[in-house]
């Protein structure tokens, strides 16, 4: 009876494999990039061209912070929170050099997306042997499941972004670590640390968080450790593979006041169940609940271990528990507030679906009677297929279903702008100023594009060459967009930096979404 068991449970994880690699392959190549994307695949052809993510692909002729300072008050950009710098130091560089390398095999959307899809399926291996290494394979298949089919992660892991690739490194640097710990190889150290090194080149903040998380494990439960030479030898890789390239591309952190703030996405999703009780964030409570039933494993263990809701060795807890504060509180603590999204908790989303996993576990456990448990199985399977996400995140609460997320194709309006500007007969040396998706406009055409609100109004006004203006998003301007993390107060009617200008242009409405100024 238990070999069944153990058979069908195989059976059943390798299904759930197959739907999560389905869930993040179809139809990835038909939704157009959006800006984010964009940037990244502007870099990534850089790659090809120089060797190294330099400045963006199509170069306007007046100052970018990425590329070109100017000492002409009327070509200067407003204040950014950018770093001046001619490499993109601010980010993690190997997520450009992959998409440069499958950039080789055409600029296709499928092209640009699939090795990022692929880590997000291979993410899904390593956690499930991260799961099922602290806790049981029942644990892990739970979490298989609700990371495979989870709308965030569906969102995130399709994308030509870092996400995939951060949160397979995170999750299988601390597992390759631990084993090493255990079994005090040195092969296995060097790996753990090449990978660490990767995830630093990935998100630096992500790599000091496991930096710290790794500390507290070894500290608690490995003695000897700064007598480990293997440890040592594996650090010295890390150092070989890291501070060279912080040399060479000058990165430099801007200091700057940090004042403790959590976003009230990221708070409101402590209560978010209680305020709104639906059907869409029932499976929220099972993530409240589940920490409440670590915190209590954690702090009263000799009393707790004889419970049937007892998580489960002390190692894991303290992990787990560690695992997520760190990556609650060093993103908080490190990241400027213009940086703050919730992509910057994705290794914490992953925790957070690894506590409902094992809570739901034990939960199971509780229940005896083969219909209740059906039932109860059931139940959960009906919410997590309403609405799987982070318990945290106002994206996640608004994602809607795995559905929409792998069948929507987007709306065609990059193309319909595009064409329009052909149809007009806009030459190929236009400079066009968009509110939003400059990239993506930079990716799919030949125009040079560069957004409004970092150009200052003396220059609007006083270009004189051909001029388009592509409305999108926010029409009477864009002060409450990348400036509410400046101080807009202060500049937000200078940036509102081309109403005067368009008082003379000629109106144009497309049919995409835009409203298009011809100057």
């Amino acid at each position: 009876m238990g070999n069944k068991k153990s058979k069908n449970l195989h059976y059943l994880i390798i299904l759930l494999f197959v739907i999560g690699a389905f869930l993040r392959l179809y139809n990835l190549g038909t939704v157009p990039l959006w800006q984010d994307e964009a940037e990244t695949a502007l870099h990534s052809f850089n790659v090809l061209e120089t060797g190294l993510p330099v400045g963006f692909y199509k170069v306007p002729f007046y100052e970018n912070a990425y590329l070109i300072k100017s000492s002409d008050e009327m070509y200067a950009f407003m204040p950014t929170n950018y770093l001046h710098t001619n490499l993109v130091t601010m980010k993690g560089w190997l997520t450009y050099y992959i998409g440069a390398f499958f950039m080789l095999f055409g600029k296709s959307n499928l092209a640009l997306r699939l090795p990022f899809a692929l880590l997000g399926i291979s993410s899904l291996f390593v956690v499930y042997f991260f799961v099922n290494k602290f806790f049981n394979k029942r644990t892990a298949a739970i979490v298989l499941f609700l990371q495979a089919v989870s709308p965030t992660f569906l969102y995130y892991e399709r994308q030509i972004r870092y996400y995939s690739l951060e949160i397979l490194l995170v999750f299988a640097s601390i597992y390759i670590f631990i084993k090493a710990f255990e079994q005090r190889k040195l092969w296995m150290f060097i790996v753990a640390e090449v990978l660490l090194a990767l995830l630093f080149h990935t998100h630096i903040i992500a790599c000091i968080s496991v930096i710290i998380i790794l500390f507290i494990y070894a500290f608690l439960f490995h003695r000897g450790l700064f007598s480990n030479k293997s440890l040592w030898t594996g650090d010295l890789v890390f150092l070989i593979l890291t501070v060279p390239w912080l040399i060479f591309a000058g990165f430099s952190v801007t200091s700057q006041p940090h004042i403790w703030h959590m976003p009230g996405w990221l708070s409101s999703g402590l209560y978010y169940p209680i305020s709104s009780a639906t059907l869409y964030t029932s499976i929220y409570i099972l993530a409240e609940l589940g920490f409440l039933a670590l915190l209590v494993s954690v702090f009263f263990a000799k009393w707790m271990k004889k419970q049937k809701l007892y998580f489960g060795s002390q190692k894991a807890n303290l992990l787990l528990l560690a695992s997520v504060i760190v990556f609650l509180i060093i993103p908080t603590l490190l990241v400027p507030y213009s940086s703050f999204n919730e992509r910057l908790y994705l290794p914490l989303f992953v925790f957070w679906l690894i506590i409902i996993g094992v809570f739901f576990d034990k939960l199971l456990s509780l229940v005896k009677h083969r219909i209740a448990k059906l039932v109860l199985m059931l139940v959960f399977l009906f919410l997590t297929f309403m609405h799987v996400s982070s318990v945290f995140g106002r994206q996640g609460i608004d994602f809607g279903n795995q559905l929409d997320l792998i069948t929507d194709a987007g709306d065609d309006w990059v193309e319909q702008d595009i064409e329009f500007l052909r149809l007009q007969g806009a030459s190929e040396d236009a400079l066009i100023l968009t509110t939003d998706e400059h990239f993506t406009f930079l990716w799919y055409s030949d125009y040079t594009v560069q957004t409004i609100w970092p150009v200052r109004k003396l220059f609007i006004d006083n270009y004189d060459g051909e001029l388009w203006l592509i409305l999108r998003g926010q029409p009477d301007g864009v002060c409450n967009h990348f400036h509410m993390y400046l101080q807009s107060g202060d500049f937000c009617e200078d940036n509102k930096n081309y109403l005067s200008r368009i008082k003379d242009c000629e109106m144009f409405e497309p049919g995409s979404g835009s409203i298009i100024y011809k100057c």
